[in-house]
Order: structure tokens, then sequence, then C-alpha cells
């Protein structure tokens, strides 16, 4: 089985539904992913007699983001995301922060879009960021 042991960023896959809830690559759209996998909460179950605090491990967790070269083009990851405010259902995605050559780390779950932010500077391109939130649990796994 493949790893990708040390990598560049530059082969980055991310996927994302649509609306309609088809898995879309936006992988060539895509500057930046971050915040994935995320973190899981900690309760507190420190005790009288305790030498220090303990923890005891609870729910997943995870704010991610993406920043996006802005494109309105039909099927662009902006076409997909546009009219987020809509959305009733969540949207699965698929992340693969080395590419998805089989045996490669797999980052998937589901989430709601939060929030997209255009960003427009008159001396670099138009870029947008997506901000997401986890949306029940997340598996981290490889492709096949």
């Amino acid at each position: 089985m493949a790893t990708s042991g040390k990598a560049h960023g530059k082969a980055l896959v991310f996927k994302l539904d649509n609306q309609a809830g088809t898995l879309t690559d936006i992988s060539a759209y895509v500057k930046s992913v971050d915040g994935l996998p995320g973190e899981v909460e900690m309760g507190d179950v420190t005790v009288g007699g305790s030498a220090g605090y303990k923890y005891y491990p609870g729910l997943q967790k995870a704010d991610f983001s993406i920043e996006c070269v802005f494109d309105d083009t039909a099927n662009s990851a902006y076409d997909l995301v546009k009219n987020f405010m809509s959305d009733t259902n969540t949207r699965s995605f698929e992340f693969g922060p080395a590419g998805n050559t089989s045996g490669f780390a797999k980052i998937l779950g589901e989430c709601r879009i939060k929030k997209v932010s255009l960003s427009a500077k008159v001396t670099d391109i138009l870029t947008f960021t997506v901000d997401m939130s986890l949306d029940n649990d997340l598996t981290i796994g490889t492709w096949v």
C-alpha cells in the first residue's frame, strides 16, 4: 500500500457536494484547506485527591475552511457554494491533503456551510473563503 510520506500541498484533493447531493471535485479552485481533522472536546473529570487535571474525551469538533480562486462560471467552486444560505441538508466532503492515490490519507464527513466570504484586492486575484462546520462524525482513512 502506498503512503505519501512527506508531500507538497500542490496535489491536494477537495470534494464537496453540490446542492443536489452530488460529490464534486473542486480541487482545481482550492488554494488551501485549514482546520481538518479538527479536535475532540475534553470533559474535565478531575476529582478531589487528584495530583493534576484529568480529562475524558467527548465529541468530535471541526470548524474548517477552504480558500478558493474566484470563478463564477458554471460548475466552478463558487457556483457550488454561492446559494449556501438556502441549504437545508448537510454536504458530504472528502479531503486528500497529499492527493487521492490509493493508500494516501483521506478525511471525509458531513458538514454545513456557515459562511462564504469574497475578497477583492486591487493587486491580487479574486478569492473567496468557505467556512464549514463538521456535522456528526469524521472518518480518517485512506483512498482506495
